[in-house]
């Protein structure tokens, strides 16, 4: 073999271990936490509530279109593209993608620049050389370039951490486009269901100021006694605090609906049409074990693990030697006639060492320190799974419950309209007296109120168990 090789081989083979060395990485790989052995939420799955049923299945997108109403469907549609508090998670979401961009791309390629400079300057002559002092020009351009030599995965265990971290800022997002979805729906439902309570409320108070005073006319002539006037004026003050409180809640619906969508409360938009708001069929439930791989804050919390495992591999590898390497070519020369010829190039290769000797012990701390916070993130996923495992669990349970007083409510909403309806009849003969109807009328418009109620949280309950399941807001 010819001698003159040997110092080259080995070059090649000192860069060849280099190379796969900087192929290891410090610290732990992250591994995606196992999903839980639950196969039920509740201790057996619910019975179905009347006019609804909760399958195993997954959840669609745009779920408050089954609700079957085009006037929900675009206030959804108005407070995803205006909402201040969205678009700010968006902005967040896009800073965090491009610092992943710039740190890439100044970790993980050589860094180039290029330095041009004139300079006139006055230096001191040699002893016993020419003049004391001489004056002179100096044109220099240098192109340099840097490469940090990732020997121990320092730098690929941060882009990883940043990596994860934008995946964090992305499932903060998708979770703030799924909450504002159910807030908007929620609070629509609400406002509209106080709405129709307040007419009803209003319609019970007319009916129970004619109670009041028929009952007056009939106290005053000795047919009715005190206290059946006090009775009724009872009724009546109780119908009428009523009326101020479900306007105030209404006003408060209605102005939290408009900041949603991104208005000013003044310019809040009209009711939904309660009464054509139809309850959804069925409401598709992912099994718990594919629930962890949909619900947006729980990918959160995997992407803030992952984060962590990354920055305690970053914490390890920052205790081992880190390596730069750096070049520059260029020209420099004292007059401008010869700038750039071959007798005025310079260059220069580098390569360095930094071996960590003695910091008072902060770089352990520092690994000490993302140990516990892998820990602290790790404890905070299962958290997270448990939560959300809950929150199906009670909105399943809820509506179960719902349905049953829903259901109770609207046979007592109809005991009390039919007897209305006998009572006017029997007015209309002769055999029932006016303050009679209009009692009646106050009772049957009070039931309404309560159905309303009942129906309004049986809705919104519904709401609760699609967000509950992460329910897309957009197609995957």
């Amino acid at each position: 073999m010819n001698p003159l090789f040997l110092p080259r081989s080995r070059h090649l083979g000192a860069l060849a271990v280099l190379l796969v060395l900087s192929a290891c990485s410090a610290g732990p790989d992250f591994v995606r936490p196992d999903p839980p052995a639950a196969t039920h939420y509740t201790e057996g799955a619910p019975p179905p509530a009347p006019g609804q049923t909760v399958v195993f299945g997954t959840p669609t997108a745009a779920w408050w279109t089954a609700l079957q109403s085009d006037a929900l469907n675009a206030l959804v549609e108005e407070g995803l593209a205006h909402n201040p508090d969205l678009q700010s998670t968006e902005a967040a979401q896009r800073g965090a993608s491009a610092q992943l961009r710039a740190q890439l791309g100044q970790s993980t390629a050589p860094q180039v620049q290029l330095q041009s400079q004139y300079a006139r300057q006055r230096a001191i002559g040699l002893p016993t050389l020419g003049p004391p002092t001489d004056t002179y020009d100096v044109y220099a351009t240098v192109i340099q370039a840097q490469y940090d030599l990732d020997l121990f995965g320092a730098i690929r265990r941060a882009n990883e951490a940043a990596s994860a971290h934008l995946d964090a800022s992305r499932f903060e997002w998708q979770a703030a486009q799924q909450t504002l979805a159910a807030n908007i729906v929620a609070t629509a439902i609400h406002a509209a269901a106080l709405r129709q309570q307040l007419q009803a409320s209003q319609d019970s108070l007319v009916a129970a100021r004619q109670q009041l005073d028929w009952v007056t006319r009939r106290q005053q002539l000795g047919a009715v006694s005190r206290s059946e006037q006090s009775d009724a004026e009872r009724a009546y003050q109780d119908a009428a605090q009523q009326v101020p409180n479900l306007q105030a809640q209404w006003q408060r619906s209605h102005h939290a609906l408009a900041v949603l969508l991104g208005r000013a409360p003044q310019d809040a938009p009209p009711d939904l049409d309660f009464a054509s708001l139809q309850l959804p069929e069925q409401v598709p439930v992912e099994i718990p074990s594919e629930l962890v791989h949909r619900r947006p804050d729980i990918l959160l919390a995997e992407a803030s693990v992952h984060e962590a495992s990354a920055r305690l591999g970053l914490a390890t590898a920052n205790l081992y030697p880190q390596i730069r390497l750096s070049a520059s070519f260029g020209s420099e020369s004292f007059t401008a006639e010869h700038f750039l010829q071959d007798s005025t190039s310079v260059w220069s290769f580098a390569g360095g060492l930094v071996q960590p000797l003695f910091q008072g012990g902060a770089l352990h701390a520092q690994k000490d320190a993302a140990t516990l916070a892998l820990s602290s993130a790790s404890a905070r996923y299962r958290g997270t799974v448990l939560r959300a495992f809950q929150n199906v669990a009670d909105a399943m349970r809820t509506l179960e419950a719902d349905a049953a007083l829903l259901g109770m409510l609207d046979a007592s909403r109809q005991a009390a309209q039919q007897t209305l309806q006998d009572t006017r009849r029997r007015a209309a003969l002769g055999a029932s007296q006016a303050g009679e109807v209009a009692r009646r009328e106050a009772q049957w418009q009070q039931e309404n109120v309560r159905w309303i109620g009942a129906r309004s949280t049986r809705l919104i309950d519904t709401v609760a168990l699609f967000q509950a399941t992460g329910a897309p807001v957009r197609k995957d």
